[in-house]
């Protein structure tokens, strides 16, 4: 377990110490063991983390310049767009991104929003989590990690385990099945959750 760790951008001396969490740009770790305590919720909650996340990417220009490295043509639009899946509080389906999107573009269409979103999971600048039932939610992160779904608010947070990075299905059941990425998922109850349960 990470008991405390850093974020902040090497080298300019702006680091801070948070109990559990590890940002590095706009990939973090997220450490599911949160202390459970009102100390905890009064220096940081997790909401304010992605709030943090979605600044760092405004701040110093990530999202313009991950489109650039990628080869995609920057527009404002896509570039509100991929702000809106950094800086979402969780990961977010189209119809949020667009909500967010066409606040400040309020011509932009629906079609356009999902259309770019698609194109941006092509080209790997984004990812996505599918659950059955469920519409599809897009992930900043694009490196290997494993998720954290909450059963009862949705909210779905990522985290890193390399044991978890090697696991495979037992051939003998994938034998007409095409493996494309193999993720763990593992349900539970988010902290947020867990607070309103024993405020009840």
């Amino acid at each position: 377990m990470v008991k405390s760790a850093v974020y902040g951008t090497p080298g300019r001396g702006d680091s801070k110490s948070v109990p559990g969490i590890l940002f590095q740009g706009p990939d973090f770790f997220f450490c599911p063991q949160l202390p459970a305590s009102d100390d905890w919720k009064n220096r940081l909650t997790i909401y304010k983390i992605y709030s943090l996340i979605g600044n760092m990417i405004r701040k110093y220009g990530r999202a313009e310049e991950i489109l650039r490295d990628h080869g995609t043509r920057v527009t404002p639009q896509r570039v509100a767009i991929l702000q809106a899946v950094g800086s979402a509080r969780s990961h977010p389906d189209v119809d949020e991104v667009y909500r967010v999107v066409s606040r400040k573009y309020p011509n932009i269409s629906r079609d356009t929003v999902y259309r770019t979103l698609s194109m941006m999971e092509e080209k790997k600048i984004i990812g996505s989590i599918l659950f059955v039932g469920n519409a599809k939610r897009y992930d900043p992160k694009t490196a290997r990690h494993h998720h954290l779904v909450c059963i009862r608010c949705r909210s779905i947070f990522d985290f890193d385990e390399k044991k978890f990075d090697h696991l495979a299905p037992p051939s003998s059941s994938v034998e007409r099945f095409k493996v494309v990425r193999t993720t763990v998922h593992v349900e539970g109850i988010c902290y947020a959750c867990q607070g309103r349960s024993r405020a009840e």
